[in-house]
């Protein structure tokens, strides 16, 4: 009874297992769909994308499309019927993302232009607002320099007072004294 459940357990493993992992094992030189191993001189094309054999017959390719295809050697670009479905999703998400940046780079481009108009609008202003600061600032300077001068003529304006102000007293005094 065990071996039975080992011979179903397997029968179900070989059905559900995927065809990527059966291209790995013993069988990379093998076709996917008849499992039978290349021969010297068969008519066979190898996919680009996974890089297994595929009879023209499984793949369903006459004598004339596979005569057409060697011809073209080296630049032929081949996938199976799998593969190709995969490629053109590949190809169809390049092209897609192609245009995508292409967008970006028109919108960066359209961005850039518009930072120039703002420039070359902005710049006066910005000038003419650093002009008024270095004005406020010599004004400022100024000011203190003034207000400097002022404490100084002030100091001396009360130091002359005082001194005034000693002499009256002196005055007084001496003058009541006599």
């Amino acid at each position: 009874m065990w071996n039975n459940c080992k011979r179903w357990l397997r029968s179900i493993a070989n059905q559900i297992r995927p065809k990527a992992v059966l291209q790995r094992g013993p069988w990379k030189n093998q076709f996917p769909l008849c499992k039978k191993n290349v021969q010297k001189g068969a008519q066979a094309l190898q996919c680009e994308y996974i890089s297994v054999w595929h009879h023209t017959l499984c793949e369903y390719i006459s004598d004339e499309e596979y005569n057409s295809l060697t011809r073209r050697g080296q630049q032929l670009h081949w996938y199976c019927k799998t593969c190709n479905a995969k490629a053109v999703d590949v190809l169809i998400m390049v092209q897609s993302m192609k245009e995508q940046q292409d967008k970006m780079k028109a919108e960066i481009l359209q961005l850039a232009d518009k930072v120039e108009e703002l420039v070359k609008v902005v710049e006066p202003t910005f000038r003419k607002n650093i002009k008024r600061e270095e004005m406020y600032k010599a004004k400022e300077r100024d000011m203190k320099k003034n207000q400097s001068s002022n404490h100084r003529s002030q100091r001396d304006a009360q130091t002359k007072m005082k001194q005034l102000t000693q002499v009256f007293f002196l005055k007084t005094s001496l003058e009541l004294n006599t």
